[in-house]
């Protein structure tokens, strides 16, 4: 069973935060402001805006490759882009992967398809 699948029938619970990168890319410091509040952490706006400062997708790649150098990580983090895997997926991938979710996906009421 897939992670997703088994943290989604959990989708509910008081306990469970779940956090859409589309959201993110939307309004980042929202999702900051939400999460802090799930925590039960008071951010000051200083800090809200400090982490979404650090959380900038080229701030972020920045510090991720200062903090793990000589790794070969430097592509790990990509453009931040949504819909950026397009670049990186051949039809046959997209076959295989668009399979694997319908199968790991099955039963749960969240149905998705990706297309290039």
């Amino acid at each position: 069973m897939s992670s997703f699948k088994s943290a989604w029938k959990y989708r509910d619970h008081p306990n469970l935060k779940i956090v859409w990168y589309e959201e993110m890319k939307k309004d980042l410091i929202s999702v900051i402001r939400d999460v802090s509040k799930f925590l039960g952490k008071h951010l000051t706006e200083y800090r809200i805006l400090k982490l979404d400062d650090h959380l900038y997708i080229d701030n972020f790649r920045e510090n991720f490759n200062k903090t793990n150098p000589g790794q070969g990580m430097e592509q790990f983090i990509r453009k931040g882009k949504v819909g950026g895997w397009k670049e990186y997926m051949t039809d046959e991938k997209l076959t295989e992967w668009n399979n694997w979710i319908a199968k790991n996906m099955e039963g749960i009421g969240f149905d998705i398809k990706f297309e290039l």
